[in-house]
């Protein structure tokens, strides 16, 4: 509940521009043409979003629709493994905090915010087909299906997007993999399943370091 409420807290401080700024001064007129046809199934006017970055928009653009389509994110599988972990008295870790998670957008240069939200606003009536090809490959087992879909450089979001929320996150995840490698006890650790699939995983940089990782 406490990481839930530093997400909100951290994303919000660093997802409004807060020094004049409107989201649409900063658009062009065709990114604001494609931005308004995808928010008015959902029924939000471009206003409520104009005090936010874009790389926000985009992420608030995408939540939105699929709570729309009926996709509940608190029926995620990390709810059952933290209530699973939590009966067995568990203790709990992270590899990083709601702040970095936030950073990873914010610090993307503007033009790559900017392609992003374009991209998600495009693309937008898509998403939910893709979601349930996610969740019918991860349900498989399918590393190459997950990897084509989801850890793919040639998957939308414009240049950067790919580098930031899989390169970037997966180098800083594997010393803390190997930190705990190098101590006695069974660890548990649990990612997003794209980050276990495609060209440069958690599991294939650590293959690349020497470890013998089982799976596929």
């Amino acid at each position: 509940e406490a990481g839930q409420q530093a997400v909100m807290r951290d994303f919000v401080q660093r997802g409004l521009y807060g020094d004049g700024r409107t989201l649409s001064g900063q658009l062009s007129d065709e990114d604001l043409s494609v931005l308004e046809r995808a928010l008015e199934p959902l029924g939000l006017p471009i206003a409520a979003l104009d005090p936010m970055e874009p790389w926000m928009v985009a992420v608030t653009l995408s939540v939105s629709h699929l709570q729309a389509e009926g996709f509940d994110p608190e029926s995620g599988v990390e709810q059952v493994l933290i209530a699973d972990a939590k009966d067995d008295g568990k203790n709990f870790a992270f590899l990083e905090t709601a702040a970095v998670q936030a950073d990873i957008f914010d610090t993307l240069p503007e033009d790559v915010q900017k392609t992003f939200l374009y991209e998600t606003a495009l693309t937008l009536d898509e998403s939910t087909l893709m979601l349930d090809q996610v969740v019918d490959e991860w349900a498989d087992g399918d590393v190459e299906g997950l990897g084509t879909l989801v850890a793919n450089p040639d998957t939308g979001g414009g240049e950067g997007i790919y580098d930031a929320l899989f390169i970037k996150r997966n180098s800083n995840w594997v010393p803390q993999i190997e930190a705990m490698l190098d101590e006695t006890g069974t660890f548990f650790v649990a990612v997003g399943a794209g980050h276990l699939a495609g060209p440069d995983s958690v599991v294939t940089m650590l293959r690349d370091k020497g470890y013998e990782v089982e799976g596929p």
